[in-house]
């Protein structure tokens, strides 16, 4: 089969200066993942080596990159923003949150419409400025939480207390959901964008931190008003809708953010590797010590499980980010799902005892300690391991300052009826989804008006499920490789289908999930990966232009996805022919195996054969309790250890994404 080529997630056009900032982000950053490096010390540290390796991505333009192109910034494309904050997270995760702070206080300026309140703090934001957001969130309707702001004929009056995510800021500048209305309920709040600064000196005080609640482990500040007169200009959006507006810039935020939890779970993996590797006066990263029987197996197949879990939410990100310009009436869905999904992922790198104890932790008895490494107990090696945990902890923090898993969790249980109908409807309500599933195709600017709390016809996503499983026993039925990787999706969409004849029965919901919703919740958001998994590959990979675009004319349920005969494959095809080398032909060719980049490249091993989605719906399976690990599993992660190994010594991100990376020596 024709190598797949993995595809960078950018767009073709302008992208060199983006190019050239990530690239340059790796080259300063990279050894920061070393211990004793920035990452590895306390949050709240003063350190002087972490104020210069702050201020890298500031000059090096990222703050421009968290305001819209519109108002003057650099964001056109929220991929382009996950994969710089991925790329600072994975070296130091308190410096990527202070960014994620200030985009998670400056999104619901951007999605609120409001031109004038956009344009008076995108400058100083893309300069550098920090914003703070309060911490009282949509979930607050109805309550007295939160700051009051009641008008008066020269604007407003701020009364009351407010906790915010990054403490007070330099700046001064801070997003706030106050109440504008006495009578409780959806209308009451608005959103406020203010200066303190412009606040008289004695109508509000600085509050002490309080224990640590925000990003990075940061300690959450906070500010009293007494009084404090502020004018009409404060108000972003039209009055009352400050609940809209948060929610919708939330589906945004839970798209993008999860990028500090990938992030760090690459730090926790890539540091269990190293304590797995490092022997004084020995040669880091040497390929030797890993496949060869010289380590346990157990515990290697802990690891590559693991890098799996990694490559499952990166591909799960990747279809995210590009459906907030190409989907943005779904974000509602989709939002949730990554929100939900990829921090669990990360989260699971850490959890996993066996990935610890793979370097780490206790000695295991098939693997004793070797005195010539100096440590017997493994003691020396465990610090790096707890400095990425650390560091994987706190971008859950970051996370939590959003409401965390279980507020996406109720935002899905709430669309379960919806979700059931848009999915077992005819396809003929569907968008195409060829430009969400092509990588290298640009995507248009994201349309805030298209942003709705709900998705009217569910999730053309999971809709494109029953198409990607009959093209994947088409490639099959030619490709002997892609055998598994097509049972399993076959798997999954058995799966998926009694999800949704379950959910569809599903009580109507406000607030917490039912009994059992908030399982059905992940339940969902697995299978959406999966479906996602399976539409990046058919539309990325070897086979691109051929892959299910969700539209009626791809046929129905168990019909055959539109495109004509697949290349043959190289290993193993069923039927005669040559594989196909050459470049990708016009639409009037057919559709033919793309060429791939230089043999021997981890990113094209990973999409040769369908490695990485084999290995993520293996994974999905897994984790939704339908799959029972066999022989077939060994092979599948023995051959996932050569791309892992691969990308741990080139210091390349754990991902099936091309992306440039600083070429540096492992630990």
């Amino acid at each position: 089969m024709a190598e797949g080529n993995g595809m960078e997630d950018v767009d073709p056009e302008d992208a060199e200066p983006f190019r050239d900032l990530a690239a340059r982000l790796e080259r300063v950053l990279g050894g920061h993942s070393r211990p004793g490096g920035p990452a590895a010390r306390g949050p709240r540290e003063r350190d002087p080596e972490r104020e210069r390796v702050h201020a890298v991505p500031e000059r090096g333009g990222l703050p421009a990159h968290c305001v819209p192109a519109e108002y003057g910034g650099a964001l056109e494309d929220y991929g382009r923003l996950h994969r710089l904050l991925r790329t600072v997270a994975r070296r130091d995760l308190a410096v990527a949150a202070a960014h994620a702070r200030t985009f998670l206080a400056t999104a619901p300026v951007w999605v609120s419409g409001d031109d004038a309140a956009a344009l008076r703090i995108a400058a100083p934001v893309a300069a550098g400025a920090r914003v703070s957001a309060g911490l009282t969130g949509a979930g607050a309707v109805g309550s007295e939480a939160g700051p009051s702001a009641y008008p008066t004929p020269t604007g407003y009056r701020l009364d009351g207390e407010e906790r915010l995510a990054d403490g007070m800021p330099d700046a001064g500048f801070l997003s706030l959901l106050a109440r504008t209305s006495p009578v409780p309920g959806p209308r009451a709040r608005s959103l406020l964008l203010l200066d303190t600064r412009e606040v008289a000196a004695d109508a509000w005080r600085p509050l002490p931190e309080a224990p640590a609640r925000a990003a990075g482990g940061v300690p959450a500040g906070g500010v009293a008003f007494r009084g404090a007169r502020v004018g009409h200009d404060v108000l972003a959006g039209r009055e009352g809708t400050g609940v809209e507006t948060l929610l919708k810039a939330n589906q945004v935020s839970w798209t993008v953010l999860p990028a500090l939890s990938l992030g760090a779970a690459d730090g926790v993996l890539r540091a269990a590797l190293r304590c797995a590797d490092a022997r004084p006066g020995g040669s880091p990263g040497a390929r030797s010590r890993f496949p060869d029987g010289s380590r346990p197996p157990r515990r290697l197949r802990a690891l590559t499980e693991a890098y799996a879990d990694l490559l499952l939410g990166e591909a799960l990100s990747a279809v995210g980010v590009r459906g907030i310009h190409l989907l943005a009436g779904e974000l509602s869905v989709t939002s949730s799902v990554v929100g939900l999904l990829v921090p669990s992922l990360a989260a699971g790198v850490l959890d996993r005892q066996e990935l610890l104890h793979s370097g780490c932790g206790p000695a295991d008895p098939a693997d004793p300690a070797d005195p010539a490494d100096g440590d017997a107990g493994g003691a020396g090696r465990r610090a790096p391991c707890r400095a990425a945990a650390g560091e994987l902890a706190g971008a859950h923090g970051a996370l939590d300052a959003l409401g965390g898993p279980a507020l996406c969790a109720s935002l899905l249980a709430a669309q379960f009826r919806l979700l059931a109908r848009g999915y077992l409807s005819p396809p003929d309500h569907r968008p195409r989804l060829a430009r969400l599933f092509g990588l290298d195709r640009p995507v248009p600017p994201l349309d805030p008006a298209r942003l709705a709390l709900l998705s009217r016809y569910g999730s053309a996503v999971l809709g494109t499920l029953p198409l990607s499983v009959a093209r994947l026993r088409e490639l099959a039925a030619d490709h002997a490789a892609l055998d598994r990787a097509a049972a399993l999706a076959a798997r999954l969409l058995r799966t998926a289908d009694a999800l949704h004849h379950r959910i569809a029965q599903a009580p109507p919901v406000s607030g917490r999930p039912a009994p059992g919703g908030s399982a059905d919740a992940r339940a969902y958001a697995l299978c959406f990966a999966g479906a996602a998994c399976a539409g990046l590959w058919l539309g990325s990979g070897p086979f691109a232009g051929t892959g299910p675009d969700g539209g009626a004319s791809g046929g129905g349920r168990g019909g055959e996805a539109a495109g004509g005969v697949p290349g043959r494959a190289t290993g193993g095809p069923r039927a005669g022919g040559a594989a196909s080398s050459g470049p990708s032909p016009g639409p009037s060719a057919g559709p033919r195996p793309r060429t791939g980049p230089v043999p021997g490249d981890a990113v094209t091993a990973l999409w040769r054969d369908g490695l990485w989605l084999e290995a993520c719906l293996t994974r999905v399976l897994t984790h939704l309790g339908v799959h029972e690990a066999g022989p077939a599993d060994d092979v599948l992660f023995g051959r996932l250890a050569g791309p892992l190994l691969t990308q741990y010594e080139e210091g390349s991100d754990f991902s099936p994404l091309r992306r440039p990376t600083a070429q540096e020596p492992p630990c």
